[in-house]
């Protein structure tokens, strides 16, 4: 059975087009689950989507990604919540913390505008930074 000329073409573009889509925004994917399936204490609210970055700031490649959620609980049982409630494997590349605008880097450092969000002096302590960071071999 031969196989047709145009057959092999809308195969090699079939194929053309997966590559491109996986290098667009295929290995985002991975972090993005990391980062959104872990366990969160009952009402918690999102308030940034989750921004992942690929960069070789400094010649070190890294991938970057991180979400801030609030909670009214504050941070210290939010934080407590997350790893008590998340696995080693869960928790992996994952680094969970205050979001303080001021003091944060994140995104910023490496050219892409970071996730700032305006609050009032008091509510800082209702906002949790969850971060992915892992460095490329």
């Amino acid at each position: 059975m031969m196989i047709s000329g145009k057959k092999i073409v809308i195969a090699l573009a079939v194929s053309a087009f997966v590559v491109i889509l996986y290098l667009l925004i295929g290995w985002k994917l991975p972090v993005y689950y990391k980062i959104n399936s872990l366990n969160l204490p009952s009402g918690c609210e999102t308030v940034s989507k989750t921004e992942i970055i690929y960069s070789d700031a400094y010649s070190l490649n890294h991938i970057e990604g991180e979400k801030i959620v609030k909670y009214g609980g504050g941070y210290e049982k939010a934080i407590e919540y997350i790893k008590e409630n998340n696995s080693k494997e869960k928790l992996e590349n994952i680094v969970v913390s205050q979001y303080v605008p001021e003091l944060s880097e994140g995104l910023s450092a490496f050219g892409k505008e970071f996730i700032e969000i305006d609050l009032p002096e008091d509510e800082t302590k209702k906002y949790v930074r969850i971060a992915y960071y892992k460095p490329l071999k």
